[in-house]
């Protein structure tokens, strides 16, 4: 079996028990290109193939600017990268998650067996990656299969920040490369130790988020955070939660909840800092009040002061003696 993409065949033979579906996606939105992780054939530089699972080095080499949807249909699905992954790389788990939430992927994944992710990230890469694509059964002793696709711990899985995990990932990178006496079985114990690790790992994200208070969640807080960037008049609460998909209220209560800081003070913290880089240019002082969305110079004049103790001229004067 193949994997098949809009542009030509992968070259990467499927397991019998799982198959991934690469579906590229054109986007062109807000200005921003964007590329699928599949967009081109893929190459097996090495496999190994264990009753349990079988683990390849795949070898990405993109083109064009789309999307890609990964969908396991049987086993489990990881991920090591050997080099880095592209810029801005990021994933929607389709079906758990609100469509606007991608998360940031990390140096090893996991798409959970009959779980799709949608990925995304910036065009113009080459990537390798150690893969594992392993046998649900070998789970089933220490976790039940929809224990792993439980929309509220998902996000663990893009982001597997365990030691334990990434040193026998790399174990097995190492014994492709470099097999050497009775390489599958020790690929096999290999396994079967990730499958144990992968359960505590799972059991230890859900404690934590238990015991964490409920906030904002990641990706709310970084589509805040990103639009509060943007140069120029600052965003309204109700665009805020719009963009986050919630209430103003949930919004105000969360924001706080996640940072220990306002959302109006966090609204206002960015303000002064947009302010002080534009100091720093030639531009006026009104034309900078009017690009932040002050209504007038002595609006801005007042809260400069009010957050720096000294005007903007002043500070202006200051950073421009500073500078020679």
């Amino acid at each position: 079996m193949e994997i098949r993409v809009a542009k030509g065949v992968c070259s990467v033979p499927a397991s019998p028990k799982a198959v991934m579906l690469f579906k590229t996606i054109n986007r062109k939105t807000t200005g921003k290109i964007v590329q699928s992780f599949a967009s081109q054939p893929i190459t097996v530089a090495n496999e190994i193939s264990v009753p349990a699972a079988k683990v390849q080095i795949l070898n990405y080499a993109p083109r064009g600017d789309c999307e890609q949807t990964m969908q396991t249909r049987g086993d489990h699905w990881l991920d090591l990268t050997l080099s880095p992954r592209p810029l801005n790389a990021r994933a929607n788990f389709t079906g758990y998650w609100e469509p606007q939430r991608f998360e940031g992927i990390g140096k090893i994944f996991m798409v959970p067996s009959g779980g799709e992710l949608r990925a995304r990230g910036d065009a113009g890469f080459q990537q390798s990656s150690l893969v594992c694509q392993l046998d649900p059964k070998i789970f089933e002793q220490w976790l039940q299969p929809s224990a792993l696709l439980a929309a509220d711990q998902l996000a663990a899985f893009l982001d597997i920040q365990d030691v334990h995990i990434h040193q026998l990932l790399s174990r097995l990178a190492h014994e492709l490369t470099d097999p050497g006496f009775s390489s599958e079985a020790l690929v096999e114990l290999i396994c079967a130790q990730l499958a144990i690790e992968l359960g505590r790992y799972r059991t230890s994200s859900e404690l934590e988020d238990n015991n964490t208070p409920r906030g904002l969640k990641s990706y709310q807080l970084r589509l805040i955070k990103e639009r509060l960037n943007e140069l120029g008049v600052p965003p309204s609460l109700a665009e805020l939660a719009q963009l986050c998909g919630i209430s103003v209220r949930h919004l105000t209560r969360g924001h706080r909840a996640s940072t220990g800081q306002s959302i109006g003070d966090a609204i206002a913290e960015v303000r002064i800092k947009h302010a002080i880089r534009l100091l720093q240019t030639d531009m006026s002082i009104k034309a900078i009040a009017l690009t932040l969305g002050f209504k007038s110079s002595a609006s801005f004049c007042h809260v400069f002061r009010k957050a720096m103790a000294e005007p903007p001229g002043q500070y202006r004067q200051r950073f421009s003696r500073v500078r020679r």
